[in-house]
């Protein structure tokens, strides 16, 4: 061949295919260890941050303008999720469903010293309990249609410049 390539060409072996079943298992994924910065993310988070994971990121030392994205991403991960669940389990701090429902029962029917309480504080802590058991559901039931068109145009009215 002039001014081509010569391709080698492979004989063509058959080889036996084996089924996902005879294939052997995967080994078993170990978590990693956190890293110094996630441990004190997770640190910070379950305590002076209070729950505020922009802030744990900012106070564990990751980069002021990317602290949102990266507790995002922190919050994302499972070893840091593992770890936050396992925190709030040994931690006597954080209540559990059941313990803050018992509380609020307690305030609300004025048993246990809060015999005094106030109707208002009586009413909440029924609210509150109410609202952990979904007894207010809110649902909105919509009818009719509306085009794409009908919904741009009234968000343009809505824009439009008042003077």
């Amino acid at each position: 061949m002039k001014g081509g390539r010569r391709w080698a060409v492979r004989p063509v072996v058959a080889e036996k295919v084996r089924s996902r079943s005879q294939r052997p298992a995967a080994p078993a994924r170990t978590s990693r260890p956190l890293l110094e910065r996630q441990r004190r993310f997770v640190e910070i988070l379950m305590g002076a941050a209070c729950g505020n994971a922009t802030k744990a990121a900012r106070m564990a030392g990751y980069a002021e303008t990317t602290a949102e994205k990266q507790a995002s991403r922190l919050l994302g991960n499972v070893g840091i999720r593992r770890a936050i669940d396992e925190r709030a389990k040994s931690d006597p701090i954080v209540w559990t469903r059941e313990q803050r429902q018992r509380f609020w029962t307690t305030i609300a029917s004025g048993a246990a010293g809060y015999d005094d309480a106030d109707l208002r504080d009586r009413l909440k802590a029924s609210e509150m309990l109410g609202r952990s058991q979904a007894d207010f559901v809110d649902t909105v039931k919509h009818t009719g249609t509306v085009t794409l068109e009908q919904a741009l145009g009234a968000s343009r009215k809505s824009e439009a410049p008042r003077g």
